[in-house]
């Protein structure tokens, strides 16, 4: 009988063992399908969320239907840690290497203004003209009256410019250089619309304006999320090679030349 009992609290205390396995097992399930069904939180760039992010995100969401968004659109530089983000779009030289950094593509600039404002005051074909002309600049740099370009020799150059208007996007500077209020520097992925449609011209485009790298980021985990690591993989295949936006400058450009 001993023995007998002595069998029994064995195998009791091993169902109860096996059912805490389960019970921790079950939980563990749930816990990874919470994470999956989690929002992936993503900041971008305001103008470059709006013009060009659309669509990509829709067809990852096609192609992961469990994957949610919450979407930061804001051309601050933020803590991604702090805020919690999983991953953002950044362009500019990374100063944070506490993140990891995939490139993304190449982002070009181009100084450019309305045809009728062209037409009032003149087209520059010298930097040294600027002073003379009103020039619409983008506030978050830090110098943002001062434009930088380089010669067709290769030395990097600065012009202090005439501002008439300064601010913070990218969107309205782009909207009020096409209503003709002087000339602008801009990315073309903000211009190429206004470029094709022929409601903003390119100026001085024997010089080059700034150009600059676009990443995808994310902070530097231990264990990087299966639904983050697609993402990423998945901006990286969508906009390798040339961008579609320089593609219309550059077509463009060809069609006006002699």
């Amino acid at each position: 009988h001993v023995a007998r009992d002595l069998r029994w609290q064995v195998l009791e205390r091993a169902l109860d063992e096996l059912g805490e396995f389960l019970h921790r097992a079950r939980e563990g399930r749930r816990d990874v399908l919470r994470r999956q069904h989690d929002a992936l939180r993503l900041a971008l760039p305001q103008s470059f969320g709006l013009r060009h992010m659309s669509d990509p995100i829709a067809r990852f969401q096609r192609q992961h239907p469990n994957v949610s968004f919450d979407l930061d659109l804001n051309d601050r530089r933020i803590d991604l840690l702090e805020e919690g983000r999983d991953v953002a779009v950044r362009i500019g030289a990374m100063a944070d290497s506490s993140l990891i950094a995939r490139k993304l593509f190449q982002v070009n600039s181009v100084v450019c203004a309305s045809p009728s404002y062209l037409e009032r005051n003149g087209t520059p074909q010298d930097t040294s003209e600027l002073e003379d002309h009103q020039c619409l600049v983008y506030g978050n740099l830090v110098n943002p009256g001062r434009w930088q370009f380089r010669e067709q020799d290769g030395q990097d150059q600065v012009v202090q410019v005439n501002v008439a208007l300064t601010a913070n996007s990218g969107e309205i500077l782009c909207s009020l250089a096409s209503a003709g209020q002087g000339l602008v520097m801009l990315p073309t992925f903000i211009v190429h619309e206004a470029i094709r449609h022929g409601d903003l011209v390119p100026v001085l485009s024997h010089l080059q304006w700034p150009v600059l790298p676009a990443y995808a980021v994310y902070p530097a985990v231990r264990h990087l999320s299966y639904r983050v690591r697609e993402f990423i993989d998945f901006l990286v295949g969508t906009f390798s090679g040339t961008p579609y936006w320089d593609l219309e400058c550059i077509e463009v450009k060809q069609s006006k030349t002699p």
